[in-house]
């Protein structure tokens, strides 16, 4: 019997980091997948979203997988989990950096370190 991928969707716009790949690679070889790899398939979401129609066809296609959201998609979160009984897993981080521009503007970056899978 085929294994069901593990699915990571991530805006087409994003990438993912270091540590995360670890950490999918991580969830990938984990006891309680079993011993055989799961393949790991790579979901863009275009950067003008989908449908509510276009995330119900995608649900489906996952249904019974692991899916990873590296970008939210609310809809998707909640249709996945409680819908159609998949695991799902979310990358979070409690690091909150902040930068100050020249012009003393404060902005807000991605953390690189301190990403856990949830």
């Amino acid at each position: 019997m085929e294994k069901m991928p593990i699915y990571v969707i991530i805006n087409e716009t994003h990438s993912l980091l270091d540590e995360q790949k670890a950490l999918i690679e991580k969830l990938r070889k984990d006891a309680f997948l079993c011993d055989d790899l799961h393949k790991v398939v790579t979901v863009k979401v275009p950067a003008k979203g989908w449908t509510l129609e276009q995330m119900k066809e995608k649900g489906k296609e996952m249904r019974g997988s692991w899916v990873i959201f590296v970008s939210p998609i609310p809809f998707l979160i909640k249709y996945l989990s409680r819908d159609m009984g998949t695991g799902v897993r979310i990358f979070h981080n409690d690091n909150r950096e902040k930068k100050e521009l020249p012009n003393g503007k404060i902005i807000h970056t991605v953390s690189r370190t301190g990403w856990q899978l949830v």
